[in-house]
């Protein structure tokens, strides 16, 4: 259940689909994914 709603956040935020008091709330997938991959 958790799982399903961290993904529906992560491809709505992906989507610039997310109303924007919780786009400034979120942290940035985009910007963790990069550096995650940087790191890995």
């Amino acid at each position: 259940m958790v799982r399903g709603k961290a993904i529906k956040l992560y491809t709505k935020y992906k989507d610039k689909t997310l109303p924007k008091n919780i786009m400034d709330r979120c942290c940035n997938f985009l910007l963790l994914e990069e550096k995650c991959k940087e790191y890995n």
